[in-house]
């Protein structure tokens, strides 16, 4: 209920913001960040965006090479319940006739069954467009896929995939799920990092492997700024189509425990962990270990949440409901009320909770 509250308002917000801009007379003023996106195999490809709410992190904070040490192996890859092994070159077939499946489907956009994968969700995916984020399940084998298409047109386009994309854009400085999907693998294993030093829930808490995929011949998508993190020039490349393929987790064997207690025990995790995962309570599954008799609490989601939304520094939340209080007013805030001197500090202040920060790094050009 708490959230379909806070979906209406962030409606009601949106569409007040579309409908009232700023006049198109006003000239542009010096100090605003330029973004301007590239095809890497077609430079003529080229969209410029002057917008106060970007930053450097974290549309500078990745970059293609990033994901090499963490991809999905070619060779035998064992499911997660030692029961048998496939080839990691098959899944990665599978995934390359997935994408060109949906390139194909443009044309038919009320068609969504896929030959090789289940549909999990697709409410931040424009099959008119083939942008945004899938979530898939391989029909064959126990691996979940999360894939995320852009091109230079519709990466800095929140409008396009829906209300959550305009949230956390102005929220995130431009945050968007083909970024944050960027942090995932990174996030895993400093979570698992944290976890180990957690008396409370190294025991008792599990998350499934993740890899990253690359299609062996796409497009890549180069970023330009000025004006943004005190530099005049910065420069990255990511991939205009990757995934995320890991471990599908039993979740029709899940223990029913009473919502109100799995709430709590979901937020006291979030808080011990620097809330680098989402609270959601949906993201996390408990699971019976036979063995011990008790039970184990599964993160499904490992996406950096403080990159979304922008968190600054490390914050302890009492429930959930003054979780969500918290990002409402942090969105009516970022969205409505900061001012010229706030978006301009912005650009050069140390954000505690980032997974890298390109202001201090040696990124200047990082085009390949």
């Amino acid at each position: 209920m708490k959230q379909a509250l806070w979906i209406s308002f962030l409606f009601l917000m949106v569409q007040f913001k579309s409908a009232y801009p700023r006049s198109c007379f006003r000239t542009k003023p010096s100090w605003q960040p330029t973004v301007t996106i590239s095809s890497q195999n077609n430079p003529n490809e080229r969209f410029t965006i002057h917008n106060s709410h970007l930053g450097p992190y974290p549309l500078f904070g990745f970059h293609i090479n990033d994901l090499q040490k963490d991809l999905l192996p070619t060779g035998q890859i064992e499911y997660a319940n030692g029961s048998k092994k496939i080839d990691g070159a098959i899944l990665s077939q599978q995934i390359s006739d997935l994408v060109e499946e949906l390139y194909e489907k443009r044309k038919k956009v009320k068609r969504k069954k896929l030959k090789k994968f289940k549909i999990l969700q697709d409410k931040n995916y424009s099959y008119k467009r083939a942008c945004g984020l899938l979530v898939l399940k391989f029909k064959d084998y126990p691996f979940v896929l999360k894939l995320f298409i852009e091109k230079p047109k519709t990466l800095l386009n929140p409008y396009l995939t829906g209300l959550e994309q305009v949230a956390f854009f102005f929220m995130g400085n431009g945050a968007s799920r083909h970024l944050s999907g960027l942090t995932r693998v990174q996030n895993l294993k400093r979570v698992n990092h944290q976890i180990a030093q957690l008396p409370r829930w190294a025991d008792h808490v599990k998350t499934p492997r993740k890899w990253f995929w690359l299609p062996k011949q796409e497009d890549n998508i180069i970023i330009e700024g000025q004006n943004i993190g005190g530099k005049e020039y910065i420069s990255t490349v990511l991939p205009s189509v990757y995934a995320i393929v890991a471990d599908a987790m039993p979740i029709d064997q899940e223990i029913p425990i009473p919502t109100g207690k799995k709430k709590k025990m979901v937020m006291q995790l979030c808080n011990d962990l620097d809330v680098y995962v989402d609270p959601h309570f949906d993201n996390f599954i408990f699971l019976e270990d036979p063995i011990r008799k008790k039970f184990n609490i599964v993160i499904i989601d490992t996406e950096h949440f403080p990159t979304m939304v922008g968190l600054k520094h490390k914050k302890q939340f009492r429930n959930h409901s003054s979780w969500y209080m918290y990002l409402s007013m942090k969105c009516i805030s970022d969205m409505f009320f900061q001012t010229k001197q706030d978006l301009i500090n912005a650009q050069t202040y140390h954000r505690e909770l980032m997974l890298s920060d390109p202001v201090r790094s040696n990124r200047t050009d990082c085009r390949l």
